[in-house]
């Protein structure tokens, strides 16, 4: 397909000052960085916005490059393409366009290799940690399978806390965490192996703050002051006492009626990561409902309307909906994969895997293979199967170097 020259200069200088920022980073340009901001700082066109989201959807693999190549051209010669919406209400509408996970999907949606078996394996896989990544784990460990048939599986679920422990404990080979380790986990860690154990970036999550479907929020959104009020006695950043739907401007049938909210508990990454992320490390209220998995606090807040309460964006049902966010200021954004990876949802997160490997020894075909498979692109389409994002190809590359220590 051949594109008209200004087409072509403007994939050169397509990312826009706000995504360069997040791209920066999170360190997606890597050695590129300096090239990429440079060209930033071109003079920008009238459609750099538009072209940047296309751009951006293409590198995150919702779109192949022949599919950015068509909507790019579209933007520069005018062929049918609709201007951008002004949405009334202040929550950012970004249109996503997505395709479905197949493993016969050879359209380039990700920039990675197809997993090829070095090895079989037909040992037992043992994973202990996230129940964020319950479901993921069971996916990877489903098609990891098909490759390896004589292997077995151990896994279990209960929060990111019990990763470190089992892994103390060489109960597991693998630890599944939502959340970075903590400081007082690889000092434990070191004090007995003598090294630090090391994480891997495996998936994006935007951790989603749910409501029921009914709720007026879901058209203007709060911003993290009015959310901590909601769900913290402290109120670290200074909100005001909320306790009914009336004290974040509701009215009607809602003004009067409680906030019942649900939280995770607290052997939870996802708990750790929203306490630290919006109460600010401050404390949660004894009234919340602490549930011990994401899905059961999606399946809480569905069944009573006047509820809230947060999990990975993995577990959204046609039950629930989605509230917008906002840092402080007036533009909210919902949890979705522009605005996870342009930087404007404030709750993304990283999900990791971590792993003992002792620094100058060779890595077990265990820990190879499977972490090979993760960062392939089957693997990969699997996170988006399951209803995270994917890591990019050089994320995967910085990522599997730590498999040589």
């Amino acid at each position: 397909m051949k594109l008209k020259p200004l087409a072509k200069a403007l994939i050169a200088a397509s990312c826009a000052s706000l995504i360069f920022s997040s791209c920066e980073t999170h360190n997606y340009y890597g050695e590129n960085a300096p090239l990429a901001k440079a060209k930033i700082q071109q003079s920008a066109p009238e459609n750099d916005v538009q072209i940047s989201q296309i751009m951006l959807m293409k590198d995150r693999g919702i779109i192949s490059e022949q599919e950015a190549l068509k909507m790019i051209d579209k933007v520069v010669n005018g062929k049918n393409t609709p201007a951008p919406a002004t949405p009334s209400a202040p929550v950012k509408q970004t249109a996503v366009v997505t395709k479905s996970a197949s493993s016969n999907d050879n359209s380039g949606n990700l920039n990675l290799p197809g997993y090829q078996a070095s090895v079989k394996i037909s040992q037992t896989l043992r994973s202990i940690g996230s129940d964020s990544m319950d479901r993921m784990m069971q996916l990877w460990e489903k098609e990891f399978k098909e490759h390896h048939p004589s292997i077995k599986f151990n896994h279990e679920g209960k929060g990111s806390s019990t990763a470190i422990p089992a892994l103390l404990e060489s109960k597991a080979d693998f630890g599944p965490m939502s959340r970075k380790l903590k400081t007082a986990e690889v000092a434990k860690f070191k004090s007995k192996f003598g090294y630090d154990p090391v994480q891997f970036r495996v998936a994006v999550d935007a951790l989603a703050v749910y409501i029921h479907p009914d709720n007026p929020l879901v058209n203007s959104g709060l911003n993290l002051k009015q959310l901590d009020a909601v769900f913290s006695e402290t109120k670290s950043r200074g909100g005001s006492t909320v306790k009914t739907w009336g004290d974040l401007g509701l009215k009607g049938e809602w003004e009067k009626q409680p906030i019942k909210v649900y939280s995770r508990n607290s052997a939870s990454g996802t708990y750790g990561f929203f306490k630290k992320k919006v109460l600010l490390k401050g404390a949660y209220k004894s009234s919340n409902k602490e549930l011990v998995g994401s899905a059961e606090v999606v399946r809480a807040v569905a069944a009573d309307k006047f509820s809230i309460g947060y999990s990975g964006i993995a577990y959204k049902t046609s039950d629930v909906a989605v509230l917008p966010l906002s840092e402080e200021g007036n533009t909210y954004y919902k949890p979705n994969e522009i605005n996870a990876f342009s930087g404007d949802y404030p709750l993304t997160r990283s999900l990791f895997m971590t792993l003992n490997l002792k620094p100058g020894q060779t890595v077990s075909n265990l820990h190879k293979e499977f972490m090979k498979y993760v960062y392939s692109r089957n693997g990969q389409m699997v996170v988006r199967q399951d209803g995270y994002y994917p890591v990019n190809a050089f994320i995967a590359s910085q990522e599997l170097k730590k498999l040589n220590r």
